[in-house]
C-alpha cells in the first residue's frame, strides 16, 4: 500500500544557561505528500535574579492537519476490505499551552520546586471515508464520491453513514473533540539530616471537555469541574514511609 511521504525540519536557538534573562526559540514545521501539514512553535524565558532562584515561562502553540486520520473500525461482510469498514477523516488539531517553571533554593538542602501548565487542545473532523480498495491509499468520501450517502444525528451526536456498495447503514460516533486542563504541581524537599530527605508533594489537575471541535480562547475553559488534588508526604530515613492523599473536589 503506498503511504504519504513526510518532510519536516525543525529549529531551536537558547542563549546561554549562564544568562541572568536567558531567551529561547524552537520551532518545527512538516507536511506529506497526502495533503498533511504540522506547525508547531514556542518561546521560552528564563529568568535567574540569582543562583538560588530561577522562574521560567514557555508559551507553545500546534496546528496539526492530519488528511487521514483513524476514526472506527465496522465489521460489514459488503466491504471490499476483508470485511471490515476502516472509517478515516480529515483532521484539524490545534493545541495552545503554557508552562510555568519555578526552581528556588532557599538553602542548598531546602528546596521548592514549582510547575504549572494550562493547555487547551481541539480536534475537529470532516470528510469521514474509507478505503476504496485493501492495496491502494484512495478513499471513498461518505456523501460525495459513488452512491454513499452521509447525514447528521444532532440528537445522538452521531454520523448516519450509507456506504452506497450494499452494505448496512451504520453510525459513527462524532470524533470532534475539546480538551482543556489545568496542573499545578509543587515539590518541597528537604534534607535534614545526611542520607535522610523529607519531601511534601501537592498537586492539582482540573480537565473539561466541553465545546467539542472549537477552539476559542476568548471563552471560559475552565468553568466549574471535579479537580483531583493528590498530597504526598513521603520521609526517607533508613526505611522508607509515605502518606498520600488523594481528594475530588468541586471548585
Amino acid at each position: 500500500m503506498a503511504t504519504p511521504v513526510n518532510r519536516e525540519f525543525r529549529v531551536s536557538l537558547y542563549g546561554d544557561h549562564r544568562m541572568a534573562v536567558r531567551p529561547g526559540l524552537w520551532m518545527g514545521a512538516g507536511e506529506d505528500t497526502n495533503g498533511g501539514s504540522n506547525v508547531h512553535g514556542g518561546v521560552e524565558l528564563a529568568i535567574r535574579p540569582s543562583s538560588a532562584l530561577t522562574f521560567s515561562i514557555e508559551p507553545g502553540y500546534q496546528h496539526l492537519v492530519e488528511d487521514a486520520q483513524y476514526v472506527d473500525t465496522l465489521e460489514d461482510p459488503a466491504s471490499v476490505t476483508y470485511g471490515h469498514r476502516y472509517v478515516f477523516g480529515h483532521l484539524d488539531y490545534q493545541e495552545v499551552q503554557l508552562g510555568l517553571r519555578l526552581d528556588w533554593a532557599f538553602t542548598p538542602k531546602l528546596t521548592l520546586q514549582a510547575f504549572a501548565q494550562p493547555l487547551i487542545a481541539s480536534g475537529a473532523y470532516s470528510g469521514l471515508k474509507e478505503f476504496t480498495d485493501p492495496g491502494d491509499y484512495g478513499f471513498l468520501v461518505y456523501g460525495r464520491d459513488g452512491s454513499s450517502r452521509l447525514d447528521y444525528d444532532a440528537g445522538e451526536e452521531q454520523f448516519v453513514v450509507d456506504p452506497g456498495d450494499g452494505g448496512e447503514v451504520f453510525r459513527v460516533d462524532d470524533p470532534d473533540f475539546n480538551f482543556k486542563s489545568l496542573r499545578l504541581n509543587m515539590v518541597l524537599r528537604w534534607e535534614y539530616s545526611p542520607g535522610s530527605t523529607f519531601y511534601l508533594v501537592w498537586t492539582r489537575d482540573k480537565t473539561n471537555f466541553d465545546d467539542p471541535g472549537r477552539m476559542d480562547l476568548s471563552r471560559n475553559h475552565m468553568p466549574r469541574v471535579p479537580t483531583v488534588m493528590v498530597r504526598h508526604l513521603e520521609l526517607d530515613y533508613e526505611r522508607e514511609m509515605s502518606y498520600t492523599e488523594e481528594v475530588t473536589v468541586r471548585t
